[in-house]
């Protein structure tokens, strides 16, 4: 027999998740698709750079910051563990600036993670 759903979420980001918790909640069996290996879309902390696998980054989690505290408090998400963490802007430099002296492929994924941030801005 086929599973059948009252609602399908395609996408698996915040705003995915946010939408088919509501729609859990109501009543609906629901199901997410996700195309990647892990859900939370911008949410997501990665290591984007092979050369340097120690630096990981935010793939857009300040967008997290800007959601609604009313849906925070109504979905309890204190309680699943939700937190967030301010960063200033300089932080991505420090810690590349904390490699400091240590060897020529450091300096090498140094340069290469900058010229990545670079880019982003």
């Amino acid at each position: 027999m086929a599973a059948t759903y009252d609602a399908i979420v395609v996408g698996g980001g915040h705003n995915g998740l946010v939408a088919a918790a509501y729609l859990a909640r109501s009543g609906a069996r629901t199901l997410v698709l996700e195309g990647r290996h892990k859900t939370g879309g911008a949410a997501t902390t990665e290591a984007p750079w092979p050369e340097a696998p120690e630096f990981k980054v935010t793939r857009l989690s300040y967008v997290m910051s800007l959601m609604p505290p009313t849906i925070i408090k109504d979905l309890d998400l204190a309680r699943h563990g939700y937190q967030i963490y301010p960063m200033g802007g300089h932080a991505a430099l420090g810690c590349l600036a904390s490699r400091a002296g240590r060897g020529a492929r450091a300096a090498a994924a140094d340069r290469a993670a900058r010229h990545r941030l670079a880019q982003a801005a």
